[in-house]
């Protein structure tokens, strides 16, 4: 599997599907990506948003890609 670096502040908009993520771009791009497994206290879910928005300080972050939207 492919993975992308992505700036956290380039970050858009994400969504949810039931098997994957779409992340946009300011720049318009849009990526398809894995979901990414995130474990708090309270439960374990899958939520790629919550794992973006806790990592916007980080200057990359890495997804695993399942395609490119055009």
């Amino acid at each position: 599997m492919k993975k992308i670096l992505i700036r956290p502040k380039d970050i858009k908009n994400c969504w949810e599907t039931s098997d994957a993520c779409i992340i946009e771009q300011y720049d318009g791009k849009k990526w398809v990506c894995e979901k990414v497994f995130y474990s708090s206290e309270d439960c374990e879910e899958w939520n790629t948003m919550v794992f973006i928005k806790e990592h916007q300080s980080n200057e990359l972050i890495e997804l695993l890609l399942k395609g490119k939207s055009e």
